[in-house]
């Protein structure tokens, strides 16, 4: 799991503190799961696009550790060229990716 100094440099708005970004993160669901007539509104106002973003990256980069470690051991990611990232949405699991490359 991401800790919220963590998740701060992936982020459009700097939140003051986690109770911050995780008040955001509960209004960017509101949009999602009872507004939905103005879910795009979201995108608008680059805090409530960061809440999804660290939403988002709070549930995949952990996925993408986990789907990794279910691939053969033969199997060498590092060794693909190019990795193309096509509506996975906001990007997580190619941040999540990078560090697997890099470490």
């Amino acid at each position: 799991m991401l800790s919220f100094e963590e998740l701060r440099p992936y982020l459009l708005h700097q939140f003051k503190n986690e109770s911050q970004m995780l008040s955001s993160i509960e209004e960017v669901g509101k949009f999602f799961n009872f507004y939905r007539d103005n879910l795009d509104k979201y995108l608008n106002e680059e805090r409530l696009v960061s809440a999804y973003c660290a939403y988002w990256l709070t549930t995949n980069y952990p996925k993408l550790f986990e789907v990794l470690k279910l691939l053969p051991k033969s199997f060498d990611i590092s060794s693909f060229d190019r990795v193309v990232d096509i509506g996975t949405g906001p990007g997580t699991f190619m941040l999540a990716l990078d560090e697997v490359l890099n470490k």
